[in-house]
Formats: C-alpha cells, structure tokens, sequence
C-alpha cells in the first residue's frame, strides 16, 4: 500500500483546471444560449442614459423647491422598453447631492416596492427616443432645514429590478450644479 501512494502525487494545479473548464464550459452555453451568436462588451452595454437638468422656467431654488427633469433617452440602435414606474423616487433612485464645500446632504435612498406585474406598465424608446418627467427634490430631503444658501452638485443612479423585457440594471446621470437660496 505505501508504493501506492508513493506513486500517486496530487497535482497542486488540478483545482485550477476544473476551474477553467467549468469557465470555458459555461462560456460556450451561454453562446448556445444567445443563438450562438458570440457575446462581446457592446452587446451587453445598456441603450439606455440618464441625465437630470434644473427644470425649465425656475431661477431661484429655495429648501422647499429643487426642481428637477429627470430624462430617458435611448442611445442604443434597437427599441428599449423601461418601466413606468418611478414613485417612490427612493426605491428607483439614488440622489447625490454635495455643498461646494464638500459636504454630504442626505437624500433619501433605497427601499423595495410591491406591485402587481399586471398593472406595470412601460415605456417603449425608438433609437433616439427621449422620456422626462419632472421631481422635486426638497421633497426627499429629510435634513432640508440643514440647506444652507450656496452652490450644490447634484447627480442621480437609476436603478431598476423590476418588470419583464425592460431595462434592468444601474446607471448614472451627469452632474449639475445648482444654487440655492433662501427666500
């Protein structure tokens, strides 16, 4: 018996295969999966961009009225499909906003939501298709009365697990800086 195991010698890189293989395995499903089509990085890059600006018509931003248009716009070559549902603001978005100084103000964040998949509706983007509605975002900030007169920088994450055939996923909007003042 000790000749045998004197002949056996575990390879040390033996896991480091079956790794590999498990890879390039499932590498080659998921092309069976997708028609066999093979898959690369701009197939998998969402269509979709965000963007929020100040609202149109409004000069003077006070701690009980930020207002701001969040658009939609389809980048991609195909139609996309997002779901039409953006309330409550926290469960679908994740607001930055930061005092010139530096400072944090916090915005409400996070959250889980229950509907009925046959009242979810959607909003389907032509290549080129633009969507926006407009928020106010006082209305999420519970330190508002910590605002003080300055400049802030804003962005947003929109962030969707929801729905079926329609974006999924995270993306962020550009940054915008807004003055607010006390009225």
């Amino acid at each position: 018996m000790k000749n045998l195991n004197v002949l056996y010698k575990k390879d040390k890189s033996e896991p480091r295969i079956k790794v590999l293989v498990s890879y390039i395995i499932l590498v080659w499903l998921i092309g069976l999966l997708n028609g066999g089509k093979t898959v690369v990085a701009e197939d998998i890059k969402p269509g979709l961009k965000v963007s929020i600006a100040a609202a149109e018509g409004f000069i003077i931003y006070t701690k009980g009225n930020i207002p701001l248009r969040i658009s939609f716009e389809n980048v991609g070559a195909e139609k996309l499909r997002i779901l039409k549902q953006f309330y409550p603001l926290p469960v679908f978005f994740a607001f930055n906003m930061i005092r010139k100084d530096g400072t944090p103000i916090d915005v409400l964040g996070g959250g889980k939501i229950d509907f009925l998949e046959s009242s979810t509706e959607y909003i389907e983007l032509n290549s080129g298709g633009k969507f926006d509605f407009q928020i106010n975002l006082a209305e999420i900030i519970p330190s508002a009365e910590k605002l003080i007169d300055g400049e802030y920088t804003i962005s947003l994450i929109y962030h969707n697990q929801y729905g079926e055939n329609c974006f999924k996923g995270s993306i962020s909007s550009n940054a915008i800086v807004m003055e607010i003042k006390t009225p």
